[in-house]
């Protein structure tokens, strides 16, 4: 008998951890990003690092074209 219950409570155990499992990954399902928001969310990294790149870019050529001036006043 005392064989039958610990079986017994070890399914239980296992099903109640099982149906746990089983809300999680619903959840998951439910409020996980679509593959167009990541997409769309990836884009905007890109953009965003694009123009970062393009204002040190632009930086970078307005002190090189104040020291051709200042070279050239010499």
């Amino acid at each position: 008998m005392e064989l039958f219950q610990l079986v017994f409570n070890l399914i239980v155990v296992i099903g109640l951890l099982s149906f746990i499992g089983l809300v999680f990954l619903v959840l998951d399902l439910l409020f996980s990003p679509s593959k167009e928001e990541i997409e769309a969310y990836e884009r905007q990294l890109e953009e965003i690092e694009q123009e970062r790149l393009n204002e040190e870019c632009d930086k970078r050529l307005a002190t090189q074209k104040r020291k051709e001036i200042n070279l050239n006043d010499l």
